[in-house]
């Protein structure tokens, strides 16, 4: 694997974990009704880049050099 390549999948592994870290953070029980959904709404949209970078990572494995 090239050194570019190498450095592109590195960066997405970063971006990712950085991701994880807050996919599924708890809502404080003494939220308000705009903060809960801001939360929820928050874990969705997390939820769905992890599985855009980590596609497109796969994408990125699979180009030949």
């Amino acid at each position: 694997m090239n050194d570019t390549k190498r450095k592109i999948i590195n960066e997405i592994d970063r971006r990712i974990d950085k991701l994880a870290k807050h996919e599924n953070d708890i809502i404080p029980k003494d939220a308000s009704q705009y903060e809960q959904l801001d939360n929820v709404v928050a874990n969705i949209i997390c939820s769905a880049l992890l599985g855009e970078l980590e596609g497109l990572k796969s994408y990125i494995e699979d180009v030949r050099e």
